[in-house]
């Protein structure tokens, strides 16, 4: 989940050059080199402020709220096109998937929903460092489906409404977002567009921190319960200079196994892409 939210949130923060520059074209390398300065930056912030992660996690909170709700604001503003409701609510393309329509719904649409459930089942993996975690995990399980769900139908409704072309999308240039097309074909302006890709950003900014914050702790405890080889390494926490406990191996192991997992990449792209399928489902669901 970290690896899916710090490189995919690398190629959308690349990618935003292609609002200005059509013929945009990502460096492997590049994309590679921010991956790992994002991946190193979200270590730091977990190792040497261990105690303001409870705020930024407030503040992923507040910042997915209003992000969604400004998203929405400004799309009915700028967008000059609608569809109808009926069209929003039934319109199905399968036609460049290769399966028929019912097979292309359960790959394209359930597995990528499906996915963000992961995120809710690691919860448990902070359950030594919340208050009564008997009542406020379950309650932080339920409350993440619930909020997902809202926001993500709030998020996708309007993104709907507004849906240029298909084939502009896909086929104008692949290696800009598709999201940002979306943005900048249907408010037609750089700065609505812009604006709405650095909210997004953001997003996906305070999903990496909380995602290697679950990833460190998910490890700590497989070491626990001798789960991993050398245990006796991942199980280890260390007290920072403001008492706060740390699981600093743990936490180096999940940075330096995701940028190995990175790397491979540069092997090869579509292999790579096809292990992080769900891109930017994440963010929405942390």
């Amino acid at each position: 989940m970290f690896v899916s939210c710090a490189f995919g949130g690398s190629q959308f923060i690349l990618s935003i050059f292609g609002l200005k520059e059509s013929d945009y074209k990502h460096d492997d390398w590049l994309v590679l080199s921010l991956f790992a300065g994002i991946s190193v930056f979200c270590g730091i912030v977990n190792w040497k402020f261990q105690k303001y992660l409870d705020h930024i996690t407030k503040m992923c909170l507040y910042w997915t709220i209003y992000t969604v709700l400004i998203m929405d604001v400004l799309l009915l503003i700028f967008s000059s096109s609608f569809h109808d409701i009926k069209h929003v609510l039934t319109h199905f393309d399968a036609s460049r998937s290769g399966w028929p329509a019912p097979v292309a719904f359960l790959i394209g649409g359930i597995q990528f929903s499906s996915m963000t459930y992961n995120g809710y089942g690691l919860i448990a993996a902070m359950s030594e460092e919340v208050n009564t975690p008997e009542k406020t995990i379950p309650k932080g399980m339920v409350y993440s489906v619930m909020m997902s769900a809202i926001t993500g139908l709030m998020f996708i409704i309007p993104i709907l409404a507004v849906l240029p072309d298909l084939n502009r999308i896909v086929d104008e240039n692949p290696d800009i977002f598709p999201i940002d097309l979306v943005f900048k074909l249907s408010t037609k302006s750089f700065i609505v567009s812009f604006f709405l890709a650095i909210l997004i950003v953001g997003s996906v900014g305070f999903a990496t921190i909380g995602s290697l914050t679950t990833a460190s702790r998910a490890i700590y405890a497989f070491g626990r319960d001798h789960g991993l080889p050398y245990n006796h390494l991942w199980q280890t926490v260390d007290s920072t200079a403001d008492q706060d406990i740390v699981p600093r191996n743990a936490l180096f192991l999940a940075v330096g196994v995701s940028i190995f997992l990175g790397s491979l990449s540069l092997i090869s792209a579509s292999a790579f892409n096809a292990f992080l399928e769900e891109k930017l489902e994440v963010p929405l669901s942390s």
